[in-house]
């Protein structure tokens, strides 16, 4: 009987744990190195950028300035204001940003901002519309790499999206950027070679204009490009990586803003969770494999929760083996946590020792034993609702919590 369902068990984690297991190891292992396209920066058509601002005036003028040197002739800025109270659409003008002004509505969130500019733009949309946050900035000639990649393939176009520390920032924001540079960048870099495309990331994103006349932002999701993401790839136009342009952006110096960001993506993303095994077993069903990867790789939770997850599962089947005598569990569980330490283990080696010097580690095993709250209050106190990160100069408003 014990035999029985330590063969149950064993099924159940090799369908639930297996898969994901196995692509995180290898996403890891496989993006170590960023790959290389062949597209250079030579572009067909000019682009919009569209640029989501809610009470951005600390930071828009300064990202205008830096966006101006990447534009070309036929390029333009569109600032979509969304009912603001401060001065964000009056600096984006005089940077000569065309500002749209969203007024107050019920249906609140940064998709409804962006199909509100998308809505704007309806009666000539251009060939390309590039995304870019208010907060963030492209890096040398990265527009022209990213919108080149959209235009010469027709398809969706990921920039490589990094959050770098601020000087203030200390362990907390370091950690964060190198949790921030493992997902966006090597195991981006992983997916993006097993050929199943890779998530939007909110920012650094081009967009074909024809693709936009189908598929629309407005959603009110807290993840809504991670949403619109998988939805793309369930229709066959997964979103390309183009590591060669890259999107930058500083983590807010403000604690509470920083807390505020990452909650929110956390629970969004286990929000998703819960809906793909539908997807990706219809997926599977269909014969859709490149959408059935994408769908997968949304489906291992944030690294900490993984981890702690490999651990415990580990653990209980070390407890039913002592019980039992019955081993292929643990050594199914235990298999799955070890490759994943490894694989973690090495990209620490490769990318982050730099950035959390060995010295560090103990006070970062703290740091992130003290973050397992974010995880059980998804189901006491879950984020429905899009929260704008508060910046460092402003102002407590209780329509941010």
């Amino acid at each position: 009987m014990l035999h029985i369902l330590d063969l149950v068990l064993l099924a159940l984690l090799a369908l639930t744990l297996l898969p994901p297991a196995l692509l995180f190891v290898v996403e890891l292992c496989l993006g170590q190195t960023l790959p290389t396209t062949r597209v250079g920066a030579s572009r067909q058509a000019g682009c919009v950028v569209l640029m989501p601002a809610k009470n951005e005036a600390a930071v828009i003028g300064r990202t205008l300035a830096r966006l101006q040197p990447c534009l070309g002739p036929q390029d333009h800025v569109l600032v979509v204001a969304d009912d603001c109270s401060d001065d964000t659409a009056a600096i984006a003008r005089s940077r000569g940003a065309e500002v749209l002004e969203r007024p107050a509505s019920d249906r609140r969130g940064k998709g409804f901002t962006l199909d509100y500019g998308v809505q704007h733009l309806r009666d000539a949309l251009p060939e390309t519309v590039v995304v870019l946050d208010a907060d963030s900035w492209l890096t040398e000639d990265s527009l022209d790499r990213l919108v080149a990649r959209s235009q010469q393939t027709g398809r969706p176009v990921q920039s490589l999206y990094l959050m770098q520390a601020t000087p203030a920032g200390g362990l907390k924001q370091t950690v964060s950027a190198f949790a921030w540079k493992t997902k966006n960048q090597i195991r981006a870099a992983g997916l993006a070679r097993l050929g199943g495309g890779v998530q939007l990331q909110g920012s650094g994103m081009a967009f074909p204009g024809v693709l936009l006349e189908r598929f629309s932002f407005a959603s009110g999701n807290i993840v809504e490009d991670l949403e619109l993401g998988l939805a793309l790839a369930e229709t066959g136009q997964a979103c390309l990586f183009e590591p060669q342009a890259v999107t930058l952006s500083l983590f807010p110096e403000n604690t509470e803003g920083t807390e505020s960001q990452r909650t929110r993506w956390i629970h969004g993303h286990l929000g998703i969770i819960a809906t793909l095994p539908k997807r990706i077993f219809g997926a599977l069903a269909r014969q859709q494999w490149r959408f059935a990867l994408l769908a997968l790789d949304a489906a291992v939770p944030p690294t900490l929760l993984w981890v702690m997850i490999l651990l415990a599962t580990t653990g209980a089947a070390g407890l039913f083996a002592l019980l039992s005598g019955e081993t292929a569990t643990l050594r199914l569980s235990a298999s799955c946590l070890v490759a994943s330490l490894a694989a973690l283990t090495l990209t620490y080696l490769t990318h982050g020792r730099q950035m959390l010097p060995p010295r560090q580690l103990l006070d970062v095993a703290g740091l992130l034993l003290a973050r397992l709250h974010v995880f059980p209050s998804f189901f006491s106190k879950r984020q429905t609702r899009w929260v704008v990160t508060r910046r460092d100069d402003e102002p407590d408003d209780p329509e941010r919590r």
